[in-house]
């Protein structure tokens, strides 16, 4: 770790001391030979003569991809919903996140609910409906689920 450190640093001083740009500068000249004495006294000087060739560039590191957060699952439901506890387990046991979403004393999502055809209990995977208990044993028994919920190959 240090060691990158130092080199990227010697890296930095090497490009000022290659650049001539603000040579007519007095202070930038002063810098430079500031830098060159400097790294003389350290025993290991950047750059020995003005003619070596710069330091190449470092290797590219490699880019690793981001896990893939799950689209948001959520169960709308009512005091009395039958099934809700069979779908908090059909999902629990997959891993699957999800949130309950009681809307007993809601009106307008109730509303939106029927405007949707969709009865308590209602799953939702990224704002889809889904369905009830039913389509949701149909999409865990095939596969489905976890592709829509996680993408492309399931959970891992």
């Amino acid at each position: 770790m240090i060691d990158k450190l130092r080199d990227k640093l010697r890296g930095k001083l090497n490009q000022v001391l290659v650049s001539n740009t603000g040579d007519s500068f007095a202070p930038v000249r002063h810098l430079r030979r500031a830098v060159r004495f400097g790294n003389d006294l350290a025993g290991q000087p950047i750059r020995p003569d003005e003619s070596a060739a710069p330091a190449t560039p470092p290797a590219p590191t490699p880019v690793v991809p981001r896990k893939r957060e799950p689209a948001p699952v959520m169960i709308y439901v009512e005091w009395d919903s039958p099934g809700v506890a069979e779908m908090e387990a059909l999902l629990a046991e997959r891993k699957i996140p999800y949130r309950l979403l009681p809307i007993d004393h809601d009106e307008a999502t109730q509303s939106w609910l029927t405007s949707q055809r969709q009865v308590p209990p209602a799953l939702f995977i990224a704002g889809d409906a889904v369905g009830g208990l039913e389509a949701l044993r149909k999409l865990a028994s095939s596969g489905e689920l976890a592709r829509r919920v996680f993408g492309v190959g399931g959970a891992g």
